[in-house]
């Protein structure tokens, strides 16, 4: 991997792990690190902003935490609405709902849902879904790193163009096809 500008502010580890996705890979970033100084990531958001800007949105929408974080600078950048996503599990069931105190804001906007990083693309798709389900329109997907391909994928499966600063190889394999759980390597705990 080339040495870049979000590299420097991850913690990027290898093993086996488990992504909420369900998928399994060898890549763990650590994101929490991301937002230690916001003022290290504006120039990466601004670069996404700057994206975005081109497909006439008129709100950003984010998953809880990272995305939401991402999608506030934007806001703020680009002068727009800002929505976050926050996460519900329920045993092995993650979606992302909006509060029902923003529902209404929702018609008539142009929305890109943003995430810090994208690997499968799973919190995008949910909050895509919860979007479009409460009257919004989602006309992009964005992250400042995309990793492999999974997420282009899931942009393509959501009918949006996808707009990304950076994007790292990554394999990623479902659980059944997974050749490091076929080699019996057991999953690494990511905390």
């Amino acid at each position: 991997m080339a040495p870049s500008r979000l590299a420097e502010l991850l913690s990027v580890r290898e093993g086996h792990f488990r992504f909420e996705s369900g998928h399994h890979g060898r890549l763990w970033l650590d994101l929490d690190r991301l937002f230690l100084r916001p003022a290290a990531v504006r120039p990466l958001s601004a670069a996404l902003a700057g994206r975005l800007a081109r497909h006439g949105i008129t709100a950003v929408c984010g998953p809880l935490t990272g995305g939401a974080f991402v999608a506030q600078h934007l806001a703020e950048a680009l002068d727009l609405r800002f929505f976050a996503a926050q996460r519900h599990q329920h045993h092995d069931r993650v979606t992302y709902r909006l509060p029902a105190c923003v529902h209404a804001e929702l018609t008539g906007q142009r929305i890109a849902v943003v995430d810090d990083v994208l690997n499968a693309g799973s919190a995008v798709a949910k909050t895509t879904r919860e979007l479009r389900h409460r009257g919004g329109e989602v006309v992009a997907a964005a992250g400042l790193l995309a990793l492999g391909d999974a997420a282009r994928r899931t942009a393509e499966d959501l009918a949006v163009p996808l707009e990304v600063v950076e994007t790292w190889p990554h394999e990623l394999w479902s659980a059944e096809q997974c050749p490091l759980c076929a080699r019996g390597e057991a999953l690494t705990d990511p905390q």
